[in-house]
């Protein structure tokens, strides 16, 4: 019944690329659309890993088996839930994109600087071991100055709003990064800076 509705109500059309069309609809048909969306489009990423374990094999060496469709399965799951929470039930989809953009461009710098310049190991009793101070620390930098650009010309946020907003965001980030296990942090380091940032809007 509740497919019927919706497929009733949003009259989904496809153009010639074979994407999706939004009529112009309610609050409701609008919020049945977004949903309609994100199951589409977490669909269309399932496929992703058998295309590129396909195409460039040797970008999957994997420590230990099915280590690379875990992690691709969680970032998947990871945007899905940003957009589903974010824009689904607060009404902000730019601060998913703003979360997602942080732990982004942050977790590259910390990847990068920790193995070029990483050093001195962090020595919090409940960190990861495998985390540098060098790395956290340009996680922490570049996320916040990516953030801060992000609110301010994404989501229209004032500087002094925005800047606590990214600053703060980045902090709990770095934190959330630092103290997660693994390949989990794919999952908890855009979750937490989301957070951060709905407290602020």
């Amino acid at each position: 019944m509740y497919n019927a509705l919706i497929l009733n109500d949003a009259k989904l059309m496809f153009d010639s690329f074979g994407t999706v069309r939004q009529p112009v609809e309610t609050k409701r048909q609008k919020r049945q659309w977004q949903e309609i969306r994100i199951a589409l489009g977490t669909a269309r990423q399932g496929t992703i890993y058998d295309v590129l374990k396909v195409a460039y094999p040797k970008l999957f060496v994997e420590k230990k088996q099915g280590e690379v469709k875990i992690s691709l399965l969680m970032l998947f799951f990871m945007f899905a839930a940003a957009v589903a929470v974010c824009w689904g039930i607060f009404g902000q989809p730019k601060i998913a994109a703003v979360s997602v953009f942080m732990w982004g461009t942050g977790d590259a710098a910390a990847a990068l600087v920790g193995i070029l310049f990483g050093k001195h190991k962090v020595g919090f009793r409940l960190a990861d071991g495998k985390k540098s101070r060098e790395g956290s620390f340009s996680m922490l930098l570049v996320s916040a100055l990516c953030g801060l650009g992000m609110l301010l010309f994404a989501q229209k946020m004032p500087l002094p709003k925005a800047l606590p907003a990214a600053v703060t965001g980045a902090v709990f980030g770095t934190a959330a990064e630092l103290f997660t296990p693994g390949e989990y942090d794919t999952v908890t380091v855009p979750a937490v800076i989301a957070a951060v940032l709905l407290f602020f809007v």
